[in-house]
């Protein structure tokens, strides 16, 4: 899919971004989240009576992973994420 524009990418002219979003749900003991997978992540349950969610971009060219907390997932964050 990408291949046609590989090219682009190689020069820095285009930005390739894995985008998903995640969210720590209340009572939540273990669950999947994005990082290395040999190496154990904690995150700190800020509320526990709702629920936090996260945005989360994987630049593909340098390899940088962003995250960002938003208050809800919904069409809005996810459009202004992207």
């Amino acid at each position: 899919m990408l291949a046609k524009w590989q090219p682009e990418i190689e020069a820095g002219n285009i930005a390739v971004f894995m985008i998903d979003e995640y969210h720590l749900l209340w009572g939540d003991i273990l669950s999947y989240a994005w990082g290395r997978t040999d190496t154990r992540r904690e995150i700190p349950i800020k509320n526990q009576k709702e629920r936090q969610t996260y945005y989360g971009a994987l630049d593909d060219q340098i390899k940088e992973f962003i995250v960002q907390e938003y208050r809800c997932g919904n069409t809005e964050n996810t459009i202004e994420e992207c």
